[in-house]
């Protein structure tokens, strides 16, 4: 009894040593239990998985299935969009790269018109005069026939003596029938877009309630939108060139034009039909529509990313007061402030005219408009 009480540190450092190593062979102890038991549920799940068991669910496996065709349904839709974006179909298949008969030339300037009229119906749009006798009421848009650009070519009578001259009246056309496809095809995208996510249904997609509510005009060529500096005759009076034309056929110049700056075209985007290194002509055009004011820039996005490679270059953009004078001013086609919103809805209207540029790609096999290598460049 003497030697523990003299020692007792001892006897205290012996009693804690057996005590931890209880609690550290307790905790050893269910430490290889518990992971005896994930190694034992892993080995199960493993057997499992390799047996097919418990891993096939029919009820998730349809799921997958219907969003998987959902998946493939989209994809082709995307595919077949571009594709359609790269195709280019003449009016008439065999009018080039050389007409054979003036009878083809004649059956494309009727189907010029036609082709136009097919652009109203796919609008969905009307002509509001009241001589037209359309339901202005059910209509989707408002417009004219005179909105879209037409040659004068188109209604004469008679040909040119040159064959070449008809040939490029036929490319230019053509050329004009595709941009103003694209064009219109935007538009139709852009009310189309505002119905879906309104999820206005079909039967109420009105003017009211449409985006671009009329389309007043799509014009073509460099003359048509002022961005030419050339009188006369030739291509300068279509397409954008640097501010000096050597070509003969370009024209004569009517006033000195502004100083070149390295070979960039007076616009925006500085691209020009002589710096382009012969990859392409440059053709400006003019879009004027009467649009929701809140809602119109839209249109400048569907615009972009078409075949034609439009470009925007400029924008005006003006909303329209609430009185009966500038509803005429502004040459709403149904200028009554007392039926203003049961014909346009109640949002604010704006006057918006789009400038913008496409590239009409020369490079041989580009579009079927595009001259053979052995014609010239005055095609």
């Amino acid at each position: 009894m003497g030697f523990l009480k003299r020692h007792w540190w001892l006897a205290a450092t012996l009693g804690a040593m057996v005590v931890l190593s209880g609690v550290a062979t307790a905790l050893w102890t269910s430490y290889r239990g518990r992971r005896a038991g994930r190694v034992a549920v892993l080995k199960r799940s493993e057997a499992t998985l390799q047996q097919g068991k418990q891993y096939y669910n029919r009820g998730v496996a349809k799921k997958l299935e219907g969003t998987t065709k959902v998946r493939e349904a989209e994809l082709k839709k995307i595919v077949d969009y571009l594709r359609r974006q790269s195709k280019w179909d003449p009016l008439i298949p065999s009018i080039f790269p050389q007409y054979g008969n003036e009878a083809q030339v004649f059956e494309f300037k009727y189907k010029y018109k036609e082709k136009i009229k097919a652009f109203m119906d796919l609008l969905g749009a009307v002509d509001p005069a009241p001589e037209g006798g359309a339901d202005i009421l059910k209509a989707t848009m408002f417009s004219r026939i005179a909105a879209f650009h037409k040659a004068r070519w188109i209604d004469e009578n008679v040909l040119p003596d040159s064959p070449d001259k008809v040939m490029r009246d036929l490319r230019e056309s053509q050329d004009d029938l595709w941009l103003m496809e694209d064009i219109v095809q935007a538009i139709k995208r852009t009310n189309d877009l505002y119905f879906g996510t309104m999820e206005i249904e079909p039967d109420a997609q009105t003017v009211s309630r449409a985006v671009i509510k009329e389309l007043h005009g799509i014009e073509l060529g460099a003359e048509k939108v002022e961005l030419s500096r050339y009188s006369g005759t030739g291509r300068s009076r279509r397409y954008v060139f640097l501010g000096e034309e050597s070509d003969p056929d370009a024209g004569v110049l009517t006033s000195d034009p502004p100083e070149d700056v390295e070979g960039r075209a007076q616009t925006l985007t500085g691209r020009a039909s002589d710096n382009s290194g012969g990859r392409y002509w440059v053709l400006p055009f003019r879009v004027t529509v009467i649009a929701d004011a809140g809602n119109y820039a839209e249109l400048l996005r569907q615009l972009t990313g078409t075949r034609s490679f439009i470009t925007i270059i400029n924008l005006k953009y003006e909303v329209i007061p609430e009185t009966d004078n500038s509803y005429r001013n502004y040459s709403l086609m149904q200028p009554k402030k007392a039926t203003r919103i049961e014909l346009y809805g109640e949002r604010p209207l704006a006057r918006v005219t789009l400038w913008g540029e496409s590239l009409v790609f020369r490079t041989p096999g580009a579009r079927p408009t595009t001259a053979p290598p052995t014609k010239t460049d005055d095609e």
